[in-house]
């Protein structure tokens, strides 16, 4: 019997698929995730067979990383490409900090094209992971103490020093304690301890917290976003390179290429299992800040479907399934469950006509997180079978589902009002 869950979390997704070959997470969810292991516990979960991370909203990832940092016990990480590439321009990174700082105050580059290369081992990817992580946290604080203005010429040029030397594994995160507690003085005293009591005396994760702490208060803007978007690759590497998980890595591609991952039901309908390259190269200040950006948004989102011969899983995230055209529609050919692309917004209107099912009265399509202002698009209204966790506002209703060979049986949810 195959098990579906919309947990929930009060922000984001996290859709839980209990199957005969063990459990699978797809995202964390965000708001209460220190509460996630607890949920899965409560569910009879006590190991996951994959915990897989669409795309690096908070959102989305933060569960997954509390799990990690909690030590709940995972078998395989699946995550985007982009995070090691991100990691690897940070140890490349090529230049002063005058420069880095012109490149901050600049507007938004495009991504640079993926890169791609064969699987291999995780070991030289997680030395990528820890070297740029710690090399990413020291930026992150750069732009809090910029956002902050409590920082001075003698700040930065120290900072930048212990950057540059960050790769050293001997290399004393002194320095970067120093500036973690000028970032969080006075009120935001607690604020420090806290951190130190989640990071267990890691100083570079200490950094990254405490950077977010910093620009949490700031307002709005291209740097606060940065400054986010730095920390959070810094803690995903940190708390990766230190968890026991194998590490698994999905290019993300422009077309649709269904690729089936070994040992396992699911399917990557838009990346390919790569592994990133582990020997750093030279890189520019806006190659890593345009990465950077780039890792937290949802266009980036990879699509996952889970099937066998009876009924099949189809999780969309916050993708807008770009790869689905007039010419390259997608047929769910068994009873399948649809986590509603873009969470049943008018966004994707162009996407729910080229979704074609043999069976729509025995599909099941299921969404999290709307927002009232936005409104929910007449096609997934005209579902014949839709439910919602927080429908009109009301309180979060688990969506429960089951197949029992037969049919989806749907166990909770709040119905949705035509």
């Amino acid at each position: 019997m195959l098990q579906f869950r919309a947990l929930p979390v009060e922000r984001g997704d996290a859709f839980l698929l209990a199957t005969g070959r063990g459990a699978y997470l797809v995202d964390g969810g965000g708001g209460s995730e220190k509460q996630l292991a607890g949920m899965l516990r409560s569910r009879g979960v006590k190991k996951l067979r994959a915990a897989i991370v669409t795309h690096f909203d908070p959102d989305h990832v933060d569960g997954i990383l509390s799990l990690i940092g909690q030590g709940f016990p995972i078998t395989e990480c699946w995550l985007p490409q982009s995070l090691a590439d991100v990691c690897r321009s940070a140890v490349g990174l090529n230049c002063d900090m005058r420069r880095w700082h012109e490149a901050e105050d600049a507007a938004p580059t495009e991504l640079p094209a993926s890169r791609e290369s064969d699987i291999q081992d995780n070991g030289p990817v997680r030395n990528i992971l820890y070297s740029g992580g710690r090399r990413l946290a020291g930026l992150a604080l750069d732009c809090a103490l910029r956002l902050s203005e409590k920082g001075s010429p003698q700040d930065f040029d120290a900072l930048w020093q212990g950057i540059s030397t960050c790769t050293d594994q001997n290399c004393a995160p002194d320095a970067y304690f120093s500036v973690a507690r000028k970032l969080i003085s006075g009120s935001r005293e607690s604020v420090f301890d806290m951190a130190r009591d989640i990071c267990g005396g890691n100083g570079y994760r200490l950094c990254a917290v405490a950077a977010v702490a910093a620009c949490k208060a700031q307002p709005a803007g291209a740097l606060t976003e940065l400054c986010q978007s730095l920390s959070l690759a810094a803690q995903s590497a940190l708390l990766l390179w230190d968890s026991p998980s194998r590490l698994r890595f999905f290019s993300l591609e422009s077309e649709r290429v269904d690729h089936l991952i070994p040992h396992s039901h699911m399917m990557c309908l838009n990346g390919v299992e790569v592994a990133p390259r582990s020997v750093p190269g030279s890189s520019d200040a806006e190659e890593l800040i345009s990465l950077a950006r780039g890792l937290v948004e949802d266009r980036f989102s990879r699509v996952f479907r889970y099937g066998d011969r009876e009924c099949s899983v189809l999780f969309c995230s916050d993708s807008s399934l770009p790869f689905l055209s007039a010419k390259s529609r997608m047929e769910l050919d068994r009873p399948t469950l649809v986590t509603a692309p873009r969470h049943g917004g008018t966004s994707c209107d162009r996407v729910y006509p080229l979704i074609e099912s043999r069976t729509p009265e025995e599909d099941v399509w299921v969404r999290t997180h709307n927002p009232g202002q936005y409104k929910t698009s007449e096609w997934f209204k005209g579902m014949k079978r839709f439910f919602c966790l927080n429908c009109g506002g009301s309180l979060l209703q688990e969506i429960a589902a089951e197949h029992d060979g037969r049919s989806w049986r749907v166990l909770s949810g709040n119905t949705c009002p035509r």
